[in-house]
């Protein structure tokens, strides 16, 4: 009893401390849970958790403390994008909590664990992940910097202009709308518009951009394609540059807004020759710089996208083309050609026989054997169409030598559809997949209205009456 009796007037001397394990007439024992944020272990887009402790605010429940989440996406805050559910350890089936991020939870002592659900914006679908081990210390706020990682990350496409080598590039962001496509896919329906210079969140993924600058007499159009978004919120900062070099001639050429330069050359005729038998004054590439004496020409912009159907072309005649003593042209045209498309692949088992499936397609209703065929091909793959409704017919040779057919009736090809087929050849009958179809109906590039009033700074003609039609060609 003595040294217990000299123990408390120790206590009464310093003031309070913790006693444990005094055996002063029996075996009372007293222990306190250590006041810290806990070791919490994320999972999913949860990368890494750390925790600070701080006094509660005065107006906190009596044995209560507080919790909260600051959540960040590489440097940024993103709490607002970010919803948040709180379970306590020993009864997950019942929420203690709900909210945002950087939202204060009032909570019983204890262990918890989170669900997070974290989206960028409209583009981007829901992100999960998790937190075990948040710890809620009764007087205090456990403030826990949560960093996420998610499959998300910006694309930015800051631009700018040039007139040739060695000239100084001027940045034309606000003169530049922006569309973005997933990479290879519809191009009728954009997942975003804007102008150029910001960044927007995307799915990590690739993606297409076309990119539409209004100078003032001209609407130019360039794709950058396959652009890599990662993930992590990292940039992908292409270089958007229009090259409006003043030496020669430069046309762009699309179809229905898809660039088609690769497979369209251009044709400088004089003026009212019969471009069938005529010799070309100059000829060139669409998309690059083709040199061209200046004066007046008639052009002859020419599309082919078959290689196995040379007959399949596109024409644009673009009449009484100037070509300047000094300076250069560079002009947009969409061919509007509608075409559809056949995708097709064939098996045996596992092997791959396209190369010896023939393919014949006819108009729909036309006599298999009297009627001309739109495409006969042996080898199939990839094969461009004039759009309309088509009959299909297919013959294969299966492993035992005998030649057999399918045929498909009343497909109907529109512009821009795609036929887009697997078929093996040890099944007795193939069964067609759904036609694809675009989204939206295609639309060609768009083009500035006759009429327009040029008075841009590489317009020679800076009068309030100049009526500059150059960007709308009449075709023939």
């Amino acid at each position: 009893m003595r040294a217990c009796s000299t123990l408390l007037t120790l206590a009464l001397i310093v003031g309070p401390i913790l006693m444990l394990g005094c055996s002063c007439g029996g075996e009372n024992t007293t222990t306190e849970t250590a006041v810290d944020a806990g070791t919490p272990l994320g999972e999913g887009v949860v990368k890494e958790v750390a925790g600070t402790l701080a006094d509660a605010a005065t107006d906190i429940g009596e044995g209560k403390g507080q919790l909260l989440l600051d959540v960040f996406h590489g440097d940024r805050a993103v709490n607002k994008k970010v919803k948040v559910t709180l379970v306590h350890d020993a009864a997950r089936d019942t929420p203690a909590g709900k909210g945002e991020g950087n939202q204060a939870f009032e909570l019983d002592p204890g262990l918890y664990y989170a669900t997070i659900v974290y989206n960028e914006g409209d583009l981007a679908v829901d992100m999960q992940g998790s937190i075990a081990g948040l710890k809620v210390n009764a007087g205090h706020v456990t403030k826990y910097n949560v960093h996420l990682e998610a499959p998300v990350g910006l694309l930015q496409l800051k631009c700018a202009r040039t007139d040739g080598p060695g000239r100084p590039e001027v940045k034309v962001d606000e003169l530049v709308t922006l569309e973005v496509f997933e990479a290879d896919g519809d191009r009728s329906a954009p997942l975003w518009t804007g102008k150029a210079g910001g960044s927007v969140p995307l799915p990590s993924a690739s993606y297409d951009v076309k990119a539409t600058y209004d100078g003032g007499s001209e609407l130019l159009h360039e794709w950058f394609e396959d652009l890599v978004v990662a993930a992590g919120m990292a940039k992908t900062i292409p270089k958007c540059l229009f090259d409006l070099d003043t030496t020669g001639v430069r046309i762009d050429a699309f179809n229905y807004s898809s660039d088609i330069n690769d497979r369209t050359d251009v044709y400088f005729f004089n003026p009212g020759a019969n471009i069938e038998v005529a010799q070309a004054r100059a000829t060139g590439k669409a998309g690059e710089d083709i040199k061209v004496d200046p004066g007046a020409y008639d052009v002859l912009v020419v599309y082919q996208p078959s290689d196995d159907n040379l007959d399949l072309q596109g024409r644009l005649k673009l009449p009484d083309f100037e070509v300047p003593e000094r300076g250069g042209v560079r002009r947009s045209v969409d061919l509007e050609m509608a075409l559809g498309r056949i995708v097709l692949k064939v098996l045996d088992g596992e092997e791959d026989v396209s190369e010896r499936t023939e393919m014949m397609v006819k108009r729909a209703g036309a006599d298999r054997v009297a009627s001309s065929s739109l495409l006969e091909v042996t080898g199939v793959d990839e094969h461009w169409l004039e759009s309309g409704m088509v009959d299909i017919y297919l013959t294969y040779e299966n492993r035992d030598g005998e030649k057999k057919d399918q045929k498909f009736l009343g497909i109907d090809l529109g512009n821009q559809y795609v036929w887009r087929q697997e078929f093996n050849a040890q099944d007795a009958s193939w069964i067609a997949a759904e036609t694809e179809r675009p989204a939206q109906a295609p639309k060609p590039i768009e083009k500035k209205p006759s009429g327009d009033d040029d008075d841009s700074a590489r317009d020679d003609d800076d009068s309030a009456g100049d009526d500059d039609d150059s960007a709308a060609p009449a075709a023939e």
